[in-house]
């Protein structure tokens, strides 16, 4: 399982701990911990220095895949966990030796199958990706991530469907 931020987070708890191999995206990591699933993974693509505030309560089960674009303030405060250091596969982004590279979008919840997939697991089921904000922004309290959420919110309809209320990168996730 992985499981990104979105709003739908919540309904889907019992089901997420069915699975015996759960990774977080980013900022879902300290929300399945306050609910008392611990991620075996966390996947970290974002530059952003604040993505290093939500790993106060890291626990030591949990290994940290994280992007070689991830701000020094993420590694520092990573410092004495199990970190696996990847790269995206990207234009003028140079991988250092012995590194994988990862495909995928340009989001941690887009590479992190592709990340699944490297490391062998065939059976992916993705929770949270909503990319819609009818239900709030993340499924912990909006304003959690402060640089994230600074892009302008935008209605959408999507075949004939909604209006949805999304950021415009997340319609290209």
């Amino acid at each position: 399982a992985i499981v990104a931020a979105g709003p739908s987070v919540p309904d889907f708890l019992n089901e997420i701990r069915t699975f015996q191999h759960v990774w977080a995206i980013n900022g879902a990591y300290g929300y399945l911990i306050d609910q008392g699933i611990i991620p075996n993974g966390v996947v970290l693509a974002d530059p952003l220095p604040t993505l290093a505030g939500d790993f106060a309560k890291a626990n030591k089960r949990t290994t940290f895949y994280a992007s070689g674009l991830c701000d020094p303030s993420v590694f520092n405060a990573l410092s004495g966990f199990d970190v696996q250091l990847w790269f995206p596969v990207q234009d003028a982004v140079p991988a250092l030796k012995d590194c994988p590279t990862i495909s995928g979008g340009t989001t941690a919840v887009t590479r992190a199958p592709f990340l699944a997939k490297y490391l062998g697991f065939r059976d992916v089921t993705l929770f949270g990706v909503d990319s819609s904000y009818d239900q709030g922004r993340y499924c912990y309290p909006d304003g959690s991530y402060p640089d994230d959420s600074k892009a302008s919110v935008n209605r959408v309809m999507c075949n004939g469907e909604g209006p949805f209320y999304t950021e415009y990168p997340l319609i290209n996730q």
